[in-house]
């Protein structure tokens, strides 16, 4: 691949980045409805970290993160939660499973699982808010299984705007 090819894919997936940003945080007029509430930067990066490897995981992971803290009460969190999250899954791919659509949903849920375990640990246990009820019904089952479907087109997008900034020479 060319330099300018790999300059335009990473400024389209900076795009999508930005606009997955901005519908979730979009507010009121940009929600999709109260049962169906992806994380749609979560998805992003786990796509983003398991085509592109490790250092591209790693820095979309901490832009994911740093734009999530933006509207966060816990400055940082998202960011390194999304910053190890793009190189573990980018290792994850590299090591032990195959780059496919199978692995991505495989992935994407069981890492929504495992944020959504620790960000009840901090929130309920540490700082006494929120409940267990709450924890397994709104967030892995309604915003862990959305995050998985919506992820899957992203996945598809990323793939095709990566093969697209390759064939152009």
């Amino acid at each position: 691949m060319t330099r300018q090819g790999l300059i335009n894919k990473h400024l389209a997936y900076c795009v999508v980045l930005l606009f997955a940003f901005i519908l979730q945080a979009g507010g009121n007029n940009l929600q999709f409805n109260a049962l169906f509430e992806p994380d749609l930067i979560f998805a992003f990066i786990v796509a983003a970290a398991m085509l592109e490897g490790e250092v591209f995981g790693f820095a979309y992971g901490l832009a994911g993160g740093v734009i999530c803290d933006i509207l966060g009460s816990r400055p940082g969190y998202f960011a390194l939660f999304y910053m190890l999250l793009g190189y573990g899954v980018s290792l994850v791919i590299r090591y032990l499973v195959v780059n496919n659509i199978k692995s991505y949903v495989i992935i994407c849920f069981a890492g929504y699982f495992l944020m959504s375990v620790i960000t009840f640990f901090l929130v309920h246990v540490i700082w006494g808010q929120g409940g267990f009820f709450d924890l397994i019904i709104n967030v892995i089952f309604k915003r862990g299984i959305a995050t998985v479907i919506t992820g899957v087109g992203i996945y598809y997008l990323l793939r095709f705007l990566g093969e697209k900034a390759e064939s152009i020479e």
